[in-house]
């Protein structure tokens, strides 16, 4: 068995990840005469949520390879037809989360509406993603800064790619609006960071009022780069956003 890891690109990521009540059922017997591909992405997802729930429950470094399987219902044999190592495992789950998450704030901003309104509706979409799966973010947005070098590199790289879609973004409103300031690397790191710091307090504040702490992220966000008129107006009536930077 090979253990070189071989991501898979962006295109093959699932629009979505099954409810965790349809997975989590045993395959049917007869599974045998599934397609193998088949039996084998059903163990993938399983193995996800397993992986997500242990580590969630107990943190990464003490989560075994018991837990994981489990939880999962799969053989030993199962996983290591399919992930090399713990470590593997939960690389491959945090991809999917990940990308899913970018790829709800991407076509958030890819509409028809305001550009004000498409950056409101990405960081709910954000947000909404983290309120819908707590455990998933837990593990894979928490868990992963004390996790390992490797799942913490991977976390850098995520961020990194989160400050791409802001600056692509920023991009579209300097397009519009030449007077809106040019944000440094440091300026969109900072913004990152406060957007995993929000992430992070969601998953532990989970009867907060979330619509108050979306509008304090969205403030946050736009004032710290730059987009000052835009703050003011957060929570207004108005849906006239007039200039972003007055």
């Amino acid at each position: 068995m090979s253990n070189a890891r071989k991501p898979a690109s962006a295109r093959n990521l699932p629009t979505e990840i099954a409810p965790i009540g349809d997975v989590m059922r045993k395959l049917p017997r007869g599974s045998s005469s599934l397609p193998k591909n088949v039996v084998q992405h059903a163990q993938r997802i399983r193995l996800f949520y397993a992986i997500a729930h242990c580590v969630a429950d107990k943190g990464y470094a003490d989560t075994t390879m018991t837990d994981i399987t489990r939880h999962a219902g799969v053989s030993r044999t199962t996983f290591y037809e399919l992930f090399t190592d713990k470590e593997h495992c939960f690389l491959e789950g945090f991809r999917i989360m990940s990308g899913i998450h970018m790829q709800s704030a991407r076509s958030a901003l890819d509409t028809s509406e305001s550009l004000a309104d498409r950056s409101i509706a990405a960081l709910k979409a954000y947000n909404d993603r983290i309120v819908e799966q707590p455990m998933l973010a837990k593990a894979f947005i928490v868990e992963a800064q004390a996790a390992s070098p490797a799942i913490r590199k991977a976390l850098q790289q995520a961020q990194a790619q989160w400050a791409d879609i802001i600056k692509d973004w920023l991009k579209q409103i300097r397009a519009a609006h030449p007077d809106v300031p040019l944000a440094t690397e440091n300026t969109l790191q900072m913004v990152v960071a406060g957007m995993y710091r929000f992430a992070v307090d969601t998953t532990r504040h989970t009867g907060d009022d979330t619509d108050a702490r979306l509008l304090d992220l969205t403030r946050f966000t736009w004032s710290a780069l730059g987009l000052y008129g835009w703050a003011r107006k957060l929570g207004s009536t108005t849906r006239r956003w007039g200039a972003p930077t007055r």
